[in-house]
Parts: C-alpha cells; sequence; structure tokens
C-alpha cells in the first residue's frame, strides 16, 4: 500500500501541463487560459476527483494502465487534498521551533 501511494504521489508531481491541455483532457474545473499545473496541484482542488487525474496520468504514461493501487487510493486523495494544509501547518511549526529558546525578560509587562 505504501509503495503503490508513494509511487502515485511522485507520478502526480511529475507531470505539470498547461490549463487548456487539463481542459482537453477531461478536467474542466479550471480556465483554459490559466497557468500550467501539476497534476498533484489539481488534485488539492475541491472538485477535482482522483480518477479525473489518474485517467490523464495513464495516458502520458506516468502510471500504468491498471492506474493506482486500489489500496492506495485513499491515501494518495488524502495527502493530495491537504497537503497545502499539512505543509503550511510545518511551516507553522518550525516557526515556533525558532523561538523555542527565546527567554522572556523579567521585567517585561
Amino acid at each position: 500500500k505504501a509503495r503503490g501511494a508513494e509511487e502515485a504521489l511522485n507520478a502526480l508531481e511529475s507531470v505539470r501541463l498547461p490549463a487548456a491541455e487539463w481542459v482537453s483532457l477531461g478536467v474542466s474545473n479550471i480556465k483554459e487560459q490559466g497557468p500550467a499545473r501539476s497534476a498533484a496541484d489539481m488534485l488539492t482542488m475541491p472538485e477535482t476527483q482522483l480518477a479525473e487525474v489518474e485517467a490523464v496520468l495513464v495516458a502520458k504514461g506516468a502510471l500504468p494502465a491498471t492506474g493506482v493501487e486500489p489500496l492506495a487510493r485513499e491515501e494518495v486523495t488524502i495527502s493530495s487534498k491537504y497537503a497545502n494544509y499539512l505543509r503550511r501547518q510545518e511551516a507553522e511549526v518550525a516557526r515556533w521551533q525558532a523561538h523555542e529558546g527565546t527567554t522572556i525578560p523579567a521585567d517585561f509587562d
């Protein structure tokens, strides 16, 4: 399961297409004149489903014809949908840790 999820997540990062191509391939929740986006970027959008992006990855040869392993599907979807949130949380934790050793002066009001 973990290996299948890792392979799928790598494939999501490896395919980057112009917005018009995403639309022409059936992922129509973006504007054709928009910026190029990776498959991972596409999957972070709430209305985009794994099956839509998976079909593009298979067509581009980034995934085998069988697509994402069935046991890895849920993990791939959750990891992708929450990736931006998790990055923000990790950055916030790092900021807190950077200030962890800071002492507050005794006369601070």
